[in-house]
């Protein structure tokens, strides 16, 4: 008996340890941002005609958005964002001399919405300045509705910011879940078993002396009525 108890003891804690190390590192299944070009914060010499980030594994492509904002608050994005491998790619306007924002926003492969923001800073030298760079009329709606989602911190209902036509990615159950209803239905199974193995081996107690079962005791014979006894 004491060694039925010590093993559920020790699949017990087994169980535990597992659910503990899953649970606390639960964000490792969902995707980030490894580096960006033009590099967060850096100062650029030459021509930017596109943004790319990339990440520690595949975005889906549908649910990506990225705006690129100019030094008066317009988009400079041109296109959709295009996902190439871990990588999206970002294609831009003539980007001027001047401080850009970067706001991006996907969705991990485990349906798990990501979005965060970064900086950098065109000067150009004279006589590479672009002429007539001026932000896309269509994206400064967007620029404007994507930077105040970013700034709030709080992601969006919508984890497809991309627009209309699109919906929700499904919602796939986690690591986490998984390992916490095996966890139960083992320890279930387990008691299981132990409270059956426990009535086996331990067998009702007999019943007094002088006294036996309602099952065994001898059945009287009924007299046929009218008969008298000689």
């Amino acid at each position: 008996m004491g060694a039925r108890l010590g093993a559920l003891l020790a699949l017990s804690v087994v169980t535990a340890a597992l659910f503990v190390a899953a649970a606390g590192r639960p964000a490792a299944a969902h995707a980030a941002l490894l580096h960006t070009e033009p590099a967060a914060d850096a100062t650029v010499g030459e021509p930017v005609q596109e943004v790319t980030l990339t990440f520690n594994e595949m975005v889906r492509g549908s649910y990506t958005v990225v705006v690129v904002s100019g030094p008066d608050g317009g988009s400079y994005s041109q296109g959709a964002a295009r996902v190439v491998d871990t990588a999206v790619h970002q294609q831009t306007r003539a980007l001027d001399n001047g401080a850009y924002r970067v706001a991006w926003r996907t969705v991990s492969a485990d349906g798990h919405p990501v979005q965060g923001e970064f900086r950098f800073t065109v000067a150009l030298p004279a006589g590479q300045q672009p002429a007539g760079a001026s932000p896309s009329a269509t994206g400064t709606a967007t620029a404007s509705a994507s930077g105040s989602a970013t700034a709030s911190g709080s992601p969006s209902a919508d984890p497809a910011v991309a627009g209309p036509g699109s919906t929700a990615p499904p919602r796939h159950t986690s690591v986490v879940e998984w390992l916490v209803l095996g966890a139960f239905g083992l320890v279930a199974a387990t008691l299981a078993v132990t409270l059956a193995r426990r009535r086996m081996n331990n067998p009702p107690p007999p019943p007094p002396d002088g006294l036996q079962p309602l099952a065994m005791r001898p059945r009287r014979r009924r007299r046929p009525p009218g008969r008298a006894d000689w």
